[in-house]
């Protein structure tokens, strides 16, 4: 073997050979999914983009551009959504003497409901897809949690995302990924983290995990409070 020089850093590893062929990229981030689908690419996925401006509201809308990205791509082994747009906004005055209490977390909840309807009718239009197709797909939904109501859209999402394999006989893995901080780490880095939940073997366990990522630190939360923390140094 080769001794390492004390303090040098490993060699990276290479990313994993991909199980995934195709993946329909759901967002309207141009950063994000862009990262997104150069992980995946340098993984092998091919990937083709769906813009979130150009799909209607509603889970037809979303199942049919599910089913357009299929017919051009042939069977999708996965689909990445993520959607900056709709997560719950609100403000209060800035006067307010309650602008960082109570006010602000209600405010911050405005357009909740909505924003859980369009998660859930990706995540069922994914599930129908795979129904139909006889052929199974992941399904990472990436959130904007930097705010009150953004936690509580990932949380949701995650809660929905624990019936997937055991509704669907195994056909779909659902994962979310909360992302905590304005740019934990850089998008490059959640596009690394989603194409390792598209592609590796291994990752379908995490489906139904809440996973978060925050500035410097990527973590699985458990309820109603961490059971335990890990944390690696290194590359």
């Amino acid at each position: 073997g080769v001794q390492a020089e004390p303090g040098a850093e490993p060699e990276p590893s290479r990313p994993a050979t991909a199980r995934a062929a195709s993946c329909a990229i759901v967002g309207d981030d141009a950063a994000l999914t862009g990262a997104v689908a150069g992980a995946l690419e340098a993984r092998g996925v091919r990937c083709m983009a769906v813009p979130a401006a150009e799909v209607g509201a509603g889970f037809d809308a979303a199942a049919a551009a599910l089913s357009s990205a299929a017919e051009r791509t042939g069977a999708l082994d996965a689909v990445v959504v993520a959607l900056t747009e709709g997560s719950p906004t609100g403000s209060v005055s800035a006067g307010s003497d309650r602008a960082s209490g109570w006010e602000r977390i209600l405010a911050e909840h405005d357009g909740l409901a909505d924003a859980i309807r369009v998660d859930a009718g990706w995540v069922r239009a994914v599930a129908d897809l795979a129904a139909r197709d006889g052929h199974r797909v992941r399904v990472v939904t990436v959130v904007d949690a930097t705010s009150a109501g953004g936690r509580s859209r990932a949380q949701a999402a995650s809660q929905l995302s624990r019936a997937a394999r055991g509704a669907t006989s195994g056909q779909v893995a659902a994962f979310v990924l909360a992302l905590e901080a304005p740019d934990p780490g850089g998008s490059a880095t959640v596009g690394q983290i989603v194409a390792h939940l598209v592609c590796s073997e291994a990752a379908v366990e995490l489906s139904g995990a809440e996973l978060v990522a925050g500035d410097g630190w990527l973590g699985l939360r458990s309820h109603p409070r961490p059971a335990g923390s890990i944390t690696f140094g290194g590359p």
